[in-house]
Parts: structure tokens; sequence; C-alpha cells
């Protein structure tokens, strides 16, 4: 039988998936002689993703570490969750680099997805690729939306210095923003930052694998008490809803994120390219420095009340 008719008969295709040695999809389609998007677009249109292997060595280990999540494709239909927990309604996605790059998703995708889910009252923590490099915090982030993370008490509340928050934020966080003020609630030891740039509210962070009780409130009661500026803006990642801003209201979500990568990597290149201009377009400088480039889901914008 031609490979053709293969593709096009879901009984041919689940015995041809069946007698592969190696079941990825990379390995399948290269025996097929065919690209990677034809092979899943076939698989899509017989129901047979199942059949194969979708994800890399992370998405795997991060499965065996989900006790209990299934895959899930109604909760947010027409959108698949790659695992999903119904009695907590918490889903997880894994965001391979390769399947979630501007080549195979719109700038929208994760967004949408994202939104969609806050609308239903599914607690969606999105993991890219590139974060998986802080593997701990991911998973502790996980935890903290599931609850089930120990919990500590504040002590005390004070400003502290640029170099300790920086470093807190270093180890207690997938990215940050830059900030002018930097303030710190203790237990026995720091436990929890706010940190602020004008009136904006750059940063909230706990310690990654405790839950810090009102740390939220207490460090912003501490900024009221101290400053005296009106309203405040906050930006509540969409993709990681870890925290809830109390005192605050949305004000809309922005745009979002591009970023450039290369073999799962994030590249500082992006930043640079936009800073010094270039005789290039965009596309032929990520095409010359072999780069590619991904949406993420953007923020919440949330002012305070």
């Amino acid at each position: 039988m031609s490979i053709q008719k293969t593709l096009q008969s879901k009984k041919a295709l689940t015995s041809y998936i069946r007698a592969s040695k190696n079941k990825h999809i990379r390995s399948i389609a290269e025996s097929m002689n065919i690209s990677v998007e034809e092979l899943k677009g076939w698989l899509e249109y017989h129901d047979l993703l199942d059949a194969v292997i979708l994800f890399n060595a992370p998405e795997k280990e991060l499965g065996e570490l989900l006790t209990g999540f299934r895959k899930d494709r109604k909760v947010l239909r027409p959108y698949e969750i790659d695992f999903y927990l119904d009695g907590l309604r918490l889903g997880v996605d894994f965001n391979g680099t390769y399947w979630h790059s501007s080549e195979f998703r719109t700038p929208y995708y994760h967004q949408e997805k994202a939104l969609m889910a806050l609308s239903n009252g599914v607690k969606l923590y999105q993991i890219f690729e590139y974060e998986w490099s802080k593997k701990d915090i991911v998973l502790a982030g996980i935890q903290r939306l599931a609850g089930v993370l120990p919990r500590l008490s504040v002590k005390e509340v004070r400003e502290i210095d640029r170099n300790a928050a920086i470093t807190f934020l270093h180890f207690n966080t997938l990215s940050y923003e830059d900030f002018d003020l930097a303030i710190g609630c203790f237990s026995d030891d720091l436990c929890a930052i706010m940190t602020f740039k004008g009136n904006v509210l750059t940063n909230y962070a706990e310690i990654y694998n405790k839950t810090v009780l009102d740390g939220f409130k207490r460090a912003f009661d501490y900024f009221r008490s101290k400053y005296t500026l009106d309203k405040i803006t906050a930006f509540n990642d969409l993709a990681k809803p870890l925290y809830e801003f109390s005192g605050f209201s949305p004000d809309g979500v922005t745009e979002p994120e591009l970023v450039w990568f290369k073999n799962t990597v994030l590249t500082p290149e992006k930043k640079a390219f936009l800073l010094r201009g270039s005789k290039l377009s965009e596309e032929e400088t990520l095409k010359k420095l072999e780069y590619k480039k991904l949406y993420t889901s953007g923020k919440v914008r949330l002012i305070s009340d």
C-alpha cells in the first residue's frame, strides 16, 4: 500500500504505527518520508494523536510526576489540556518550543486559551519548554495552585536592598521585571517580596516551595503606609495565575510577548536587535541567526482599588 493510501485510511495508519519500533511522531514521519506537520494533520483527522509520542523528554517527565492528571479535550473545547485534574479544576500545559512556536501557533493562541480557562474557572498553568531549566520552581507552581505547599506566617515587613531582592527573585521565580523599591516579608527568613518601579507593582513572589499567608496583603499595606501614590498598576501573568492580587481590579490584558529562542533556550538577541536597529528585517535576522520565535500568553493588567 502506498504511503498516501496509508495516511488516508485510519485502519492502515493505525497498523503502520503499531508496527513501528519508534513511536515518536518525528521517527514515523521520517520513515514515511513526509513532514511532521503532514503526519500530525492526518493523525488529527483520524483522532490518532494518542497513538504516537508527541512530547519530548521534559513533558514525559512531567507526566510521570503528575499523578492523577489526565489529558482532557472537553473542558476548554476546542482546546486540549495536556494534564487535567478534575477535582481541583487544575490544568497544566507543557508548551514545547517546536509545536508552540509561531510556525504552528498564532500570536494569540496561548492568550486565548488562558482567557478561556479563566472565564471557565479553570486554573491553567502553562509551562514553556525554555522554563524547564528551573524545574523545581515550575513544579512548585503546580503545587501552589493545588494548595498543597507548606504555609508560613509573616512576622515582619520592611524594605530590603536591591541585591537581596534580586537574589531572592533569581532563586524563586522563572523571570522578573526591573524595580526601584523592594519590600520584604519575613518569617524567620525572607519569605516573600514585592517590588515597585514608580507606581507600577513589578513583582510579587514568595519562596518557591512555601505559601506565605497574607504575604501580598502585608507587603502592599506596608507600601501604602509609606508612600502616597494614588493608583498602582500591576500585571499578573496569564500563564502563571499563582497569586490573587487582592485590592486590585482587572483593566484589560497586554499583548502576548514575543520571545526568541534557539534549541529550546531563550536568547538575549531580540532585545539587542530592537535596541540597535538593523538593516535586516526581523524575519531575515531570525533566519540568519537560526532562531525561532514564540508568543507567550501576555498578562492581565490590574489597577488598585
